[in-house]
């Protein structure tokens, strides 16, 4: 990036001071409560995850903050300066805003979409200038879409689309980005390029505030997750602190483990794994090391280029193997996802197959059956 496209984007109202929200109340209507005391500061430059299960409060924060609902109680400020008693212009100059989704009815071109941001800075019944029309243009280099200038928003993909509206975003020229969900309705690749673009925007020394239900969001951009339960923050830390196998069960009541890999680069990595869970791990709220950690599916997540194809099935699935074999020995699959082939075959051989599972062995054809029962035996050397 050239040095003059650096400073167009740097916001001019940049400051040290960290977007802080303090005892932050707030409800719809005549309603109850939804936000309950939340506190918490975010830096300039820093990238923040909420983390939380549906309906928990998670969007209403974000609407509290920005003040499109107003807050009953609490204060949302950087420095001196509270937003909530500012004008939607003067707190556009600061703060800048993401939906999970923007359809508009009109097929503006994305030039138009992002000019659209340097509404803030513009008089009644004035037009933008040449100093605006620079700053879009270099918001659309930033974000590699520059091609696309011409080309109306309505006709983009999704992936394309949320480009726009960071780009839009990056135009107000707000010291902090407010993201709810971005990602939700993207495929895997485009998830990654837009939190990729996003996290690159820290380099201006704007802090991002981002919604998510993704925990690998978190650990692939942000430096500090926070978890909401019922309208209060109750967890904050780094990723690799906040987010375990105990935390992300009880955030979202279900069995989840969290898992922590080495890459052939020697970097470490986390993923989490829904379904898998450790007894011991989810009592001690830690890290599962499957590089240091000896059971039978350990060696199937040493490494994404090392996972054979059988591993990749039992990650789907969410279970190792090994614990479905386990499971099926002691007759306690109560836990288990779905009856997979080695439990069927397991329970057809001792007899307690039920008259449907019989009827899909026998249908089964006589090659699958055979590659089931060698990876059954194979799971049971390792145990």
């Amino acid at each position: 990036m050239n040095t003059a496209d650096y400073r167009i984007l740097r916001p001019p109202l940049i400051s040290k001071e960290p977007l802080s929200v303090s005892g932050l109340t707030t409800g719809y209507e005549k309603g109850p409560d939804i936000i309950h005391e939340v506190s918490f500061d975010l830096e300039p430059g820093r990238f923040a995850c909420i983390l939380g299960e549906n309906g928990c409060g998670k969007t209403t924060l974000l609407k509290a903050i920005l003040a499109l609902l107003p807050a009953r109680h609490g204060s949302v400020t950087i420095g001196k300066t509270n937003l909530l008693t500012l004008n939607e212009a003067q707190r556009a100059r600061r703060l800048a805003y993401i939906p999970q989704a923007h359809r508009t009815p009109f097929p503006f071109t994305v030039g138009d979409v992002i000019r659209m941001g340097r509404t803030a800075y513009l008089r009644r019944f004035s037009r933008e200038t040449e100093e605006d029309r620079a700053i879009a243009d270099a918001c659309m280099r930033q974000m590699q879409i520059e091609h696309l200038a011409d080309w109306p928003y309505t006709k983009l993909s999704g992936g394309q689309q949320q480009l726009v509206l960071i780009a839009r975003a990056l135009a107000q020229q707000a010291a902090f980005l407010i993201m709810d969900e971005p990602t939700s309705h993207l495929d895997y690749g485009n998830q990654y390029r837009v939190l990729e673009k996003v996290n690159e925007l820290r380099q201006y020394g704007i802090g991002v505030l981002m919604v998510t239900h993704d925990p690998a969001h978190c650990f692939f951009a942000s430096d500090r997750a926070m978890l909401m339960v019922d309208g209060k923050i109750v967890a904050t830390a780094a990723p690799e602190e906040v987010i375990t196998s105990q935390s992300m069960s009880e955030l979202y009541r279900f069995p989840i483990a969290v898992k922590r890999f080495q890459l052939e680069c020697r970097a470490h990595r986390y993923a989490c794994v829904p379904g898998a869970l450790d007894s011991n791990i989810y009592r001690q709220g830690q890290h599962e090391d499957v590089n240091n950690v000896s059971s039978a599916s350990d060696s199937r997540l040493t490494g994404v280029t090392s996972m054979p194809e059988t591993a990749t099935c039992s990650v789907a699935l969410g279970v190792s193997t090994g614990n479905r074999i386990m499971r099926a020995n002691t007759g306690d699959d109560t836990h288990a996802l779905g009856l997979s082939i080695e439990n069927r075959i397991t329970r057809a051989s001792t007899g307690s197959a039920s008259g449907l599972e019989s009827k899909m062995l026998r249908n089964t054809t006589a090659s699958q059956t055979r590659h089931q029962k060698e990876v059954l035996a194979a799971s049971r050397e390792e145990i």
